[in-house]
């Protein structure tokens, strides 16, 4: 029973949800089976370690049947019998946190039960709550659209003959839920075939952007948004698509939704580092205002917490731009909201990456030393820090041991991505490279290219500066 379906799913459940399903499963209405309450408390009382020796399937049979043998259909049955329940109570507990959803079939009930003046009522509460409602995504033209259909339904029920409005707002909402859709899913197709090189029939993408170009998406922020995300992505973008992405996602947030915010964000984020990656720089200031305004919104926290690979990211871009009193603000002011796990780990480091662009390697290195190599990116971090701090001191020993420790890790750790392991085992060979280089000016230009032609690696404006300048022991 142990690794059953059945005791896979209770593992899942927390002290709370154990609760609420006991309640679920005692009620009547739900469910009439004595013997599958008496089941379930049995498991409950071994959650949630669910230990093997009292696992045992006719072990709990005979705890609930006391002096009645079951055969192995009997048993297999409750079982099913018990997770038939736990799987509607989830669906049922998803259903309740849909408020929206709820309206609509109360809704749909009262024009089934021709409840006139209870149809009148409700519909009045959901065209209230329709237009409080700041997210314009997809779901809510869904929405809307459903709740026109049964209008009209209502509208042909009592043999209403007049022009009726419902009708056309159908066929706009149903547009604008599918564009916006359409819009999404066809972007992440083309994203993840540039990221994945993976191979989608993003058919009608053409048509899509054509039809766009001559309507007016603009009064629906989100199908806005997700088409210019689309110009971007194809390379079809003006000068001015970039821009008014960010002043949708800046000024606009509240008309997508979470979900729709961030993948957006995201989107335009991306972006922002493909530029600069090319050799747009200007596009890293572009970021770094998006980060501010993300941060004074909040969006960028899910349930009150900021990612510790947010955190850093954010940190990176504002000393890149040597905006050094707004990152330490930062690191300091959100160091609170960073998941517990990662809260020290990630203010040392981000502290350490603040005090190395000030010139303050030792104290760098100090923070440096509290980092514990619980996290991939954040050791890797570490290291290559490390590693140019070594470089600019002149500290020989350490580098050219750090090197030879830092490879060595890079070749074992099966944690590390292949990208990520060729990346910074470029870097470490390069910093040694440029150890070793003569002084000569033909020397320097030939590693100078050597560098500017390694794919992938990190640090390449750090590498590209002290190759031609040299290490100075």
């Amino acid at each position: 029973m142990q690794n059953s379906k059945l005791v896979a799913l209770l593992r899942t459940f927390d002290t709370a949800d154990l609760r609420r399903f006991d309640d679920y499963l005692a009620s009547p209405y739900f469910n009439k089976n004595a013997q599958l309450l008496a089941l379930f408390r049995t498991l409950r009382a071994l959650a949630p370690d669910f230990p093997p020796d009292k696992c045992d399937r006719f072990l709990i049979w005979e705890t609930t049947h006391p002096g009645k043998l079951g055969s192995d259909q009997d048993i297999a049955g409750e079982m099913n019998a018990l997770l038939r329940h736990l799987e509607s109570f989830l669906g049922y507990e998803r259903y309740q946190e849909e408020s929206s959803l709820r309206e609509l079939h109360m809704l749909e009930a009262f024009e089934r039960r021709h409840l006139e003046k209870n149809f009148k009522l409700q519909l009045k509460r959901i065209h209230q709550g329709l237009d409080r409602q700041p997210a314009q995504n997809e779901r809510h033209f869904l929405l809307r659209y459903q709740v026109a259909g049964i209008e009209v339904r209502e509208m042909l029920h009592n043999q209403v003959r007049t022009y009726d409005t419902n009708l056309q707002q159908m066929v706009d909402y149903l547009d604008d839920f599918y564009l916006i859709a359409r819009l999404r899913l066809t972007c992440e197709l083309i994203n993840r075939q540039s990221i994945l090189s993976e191979t989608y029939d993003s058919r009608l993408a053409a048509e899509l952007m054509a039809y766009l170009r001559n309507y007016d998406h603009e009064k629906v922020p989100t199908m806005a948004a997700y088409y210019l995300v689309l110009r971007l992505l194809v390379g079809e973008a003006t000068a001015d698509d970039y821009p008014r992405l960010a002043q949708l996602l800046i000024q606009k947030t509240s008309a997508f939704g979470a979900e729709s915010w961030r993948e957006l964000f995201s989107y335009a984020q991306n972006y922002c580092i493909r530029q600069v990656k090319a050799g747009e720089s200007s596009y890293l200031h572009e970021l770094l205002v998006l980060y501010r305004a993300a941060l004074e919104t909040g969006n960028l926290l899910e349930d009150g917490v900021l990612s510790a690979w947010k955190y850093k990211n954010i940190a990176s871009v504002g000393l890149q731009l040597r905006e050094f009193e707004w990152v330490e603000r930062f690191i300091h002011d959100y160091k609170s909201k960073l998941p517990d796990d990662f809260q020290e780990n990630a203010f040392a480091y981000n502290l350490a990456d603040l005090l190395y662009h000030r010139g303050e390697h030792e104290q760098a290195l100090k923070n440096l030393l509290r980092v514990e190599f619980t996290d991939i990116f954040y050791s890797l971090g570490t290291r290559k820090m490390m590693l140019m701090i070594y470089f600019e001191q002149g500290a020989t020993e350490a580098m050219l041991s750090l090197i030879s420790s830092f490879k060595l890790f890079l070749k074992r750790n099966q944690l590390i991505s292949e990208g990520n392991r060729q990346a910074y085992s470029n870097f470490a060979n390069l910093v040694q490279a440029i150890y070793r280089a003569s002084g000569t000016g033909a020397q320097r230009d030939k590693l100078v290219a050597q560098i500017a032609a390694t794919q992938p690696l990190v640090e390449e404006a750090w590498l590209l500066e002290n190759a031609r300048r040299g290490y100075d022991a």
